[in-house]
């Protein structure tokens, strides 16, 4: 029994800290120019169906998907795709990403997700390389709290 007990404590932290309780899966657009679609106040936002898992997302113009169904799971975003090693809840609305570069191996950076209460979430960075800073920089991911996201509707 005791050693159960002791196999129980040294998993269980691991087990823990690979848990994603929110699901991140889908398609998301800024919020702001996901609301100015549905008022059909947007012309260029043009929005196309993805299949992410079972379920069928609107990905509308400049969109960032969250698809942990691939393998390896996928963040990608308008001018760029990175490799999700991590997603791990730190509190009920903070949750730390570990991005993995799919140019340049062993490049990662840490990136926080805030959840707000209408579920919408908006990205901090926490840590990143000089060289995942260059690929990051490069892309259309918005960060702060001005630019939250909103997840599309699903079928």
């Amino acid at each position: 029994m005791r050693n159960i007990l002791i196999l129980l404590l040294f998993f269980f932290p691991i087990f823990v800290s690979c848990e994603s309780v929110f699901d991140f899966n889908g398609a998301w657009a800024l919020k702001e120019s996901y609301d100015s679609w549905k008022k059909g106040n947007s012309e260029e936002i043009i929005a196309t169906e993805i299949k992410i898992g079972e379920k069928t997302y609107l990905y509308l113009t400049h969109s960032i998907i969250f698809n942990s169904y691939k393998k390896p799971a996928i963040f990608s975003v308008p001018g760029g795709k990175w490799k999700i090693n991590n997603i791990e809840k730190m509190s009920d609305s903070l949750y730390s990403m570990i991005l993995e570069s799919m140019k340049t191996k062993g490049v990662t950076a840490t990136v926080s997700i805030n959840i707000l209460s209408d579920k919408s979430i908006y990205f901090t960075t926490t840590s990143m390389s000089n060289a995942f800073k260059l690929e990051f920089d490069q892309s259309f991911l918005l960060k702060g709290k001005e630019f939250s996201y909103i997840r599309c509707d699903s079928k």
